[in-house]
């Protein structure tokens, strides 16, 4: 597991650039409008997004909301022997400058908590509250991201058909 929201893998593929390609394009649509609420319409595509020459920017299709659903960049580049694919799994932007803005909140919190409020005689549960949110928004955070991660994985592996 990582630790961080940020993932960079090379996969090799016996199959000509050309091929990765165009299995890539065929489980790609274009990426749908925002919409509140509303599940998308049913596809057997498995990601969106926009492909441009070799190099693809994604996201996998999902019936659920999942802020930490990786933005997935793909480098198709030719091989000796056939092709490898860079593939960086990332949080949104938006997302990564909020969950650093919580965290750091939450983090001078407990500090401060910790540093001025100083009690000798008696333990004071209210201390750790910070701590508590802190690793409970760092582990949702990695958690949801890691499952998302290997989702997406598991389908770009059988769409790139990965040399072992």
């Amino acid at each position: 597991m990582k630790f961080i929201p940020f993932e960079k893998i090379t996969y090799s593929s016996r199959l000509p650039i050309t091929e990765i390609k165009e299995r890539l394009e065929n489980e790609i649509q274009p990426k749908a409008n925002f919409s509140f609420g509303q599940k998308p319409a049913a596809t057997s595509k498995k990601f969106e997004g926009i492909a441009n020459g070799n190099e693809f920017q994604i996201q996998r299709i999902i019936s659920y909301r999942n802020s930490f659903l990786p933005k997935i960049d793909i480098t198709l580049a030719q091989d000796l022997s056939g092709s490898k694919a860079t593939i960086t799994f990332k949080l949104l932007p938006l997302v990564a400058i909020f969950i650093g803005f919580w965290l750091a909140i939450v983090a001078f919190s407990g500090i401060a908590l910790a540093l001025f409020t100083t009690s000798e005689e008696n333990f004071e549960f209210a201390k750790f509250i910070p701590l508590v949110m802190f690793v409970f928004g760092y582990a949702m955070t990695i958690l949801a991201f890691n499952y998302e991660v290997n989702k997406a994985k598991e389908e770009l592996e059988k769409i790139i058909q990965i040399r072992n």
